[in-house]
């Protein structure tokens, strides 16, 4: 059974055994938090912001996006987080990219190691 297969049929993201998660393991929340962005130089765009500056097409999209965040390099979006073994495994699906046919799509996976999280793996799902 390959990767992708294995996490999609062993993972869930919901309840409360994501609060224990976030109890147990505190760094936990640097997959769910804004703040652990905030020495970034990040900035949160909402689905509602996304879907009105693309709502006329990648071209027009971008060209918008350029307009509004202009001393951005791209677009990152995040999946929920999948957990499995007890949450001390865990994996989340990233797409980001530049512009029109240009971007990825990795699946990320990542273990809990000594109170904080490290990128164990990547799978890369699509590339243009």
């Amino acid at each position: 059974m390959d990767l992708v297969t294995e996490l999609a049929e062993h993972a869930f993201v919901d309840g409360p055994y994501l609060e224990v998660l976030k109890h147990e393991y505190p760094s936990t929340s640097a997959l769910f938090s804004a703040q652990e962005f905030s020495d970034l130089p990040v900035e949160l765009v909402s689905e509602f912001s996304y879907e009105q500056m693309f709502r006329h097409g990648c071209n027009n999209g971008w060209r918008e996006f350029r307009r509004q965040y202009p001393k951005a390099g791209g677009l990152t979006g995040l999946s929920h987080v999948g957990f499995r073994n007890r949450g001390k495994e865990a994996f989340l699906y990233v797409e980001t990219g530049p512009g029109c046919l240009a971007g990825r799509g990795p699946l990320l996976f990542l273990r809990y190691v000594q109170g904080r999280w490290e990128i164990e793996g990547l799978r890369p799902l699509w590339v243009s």
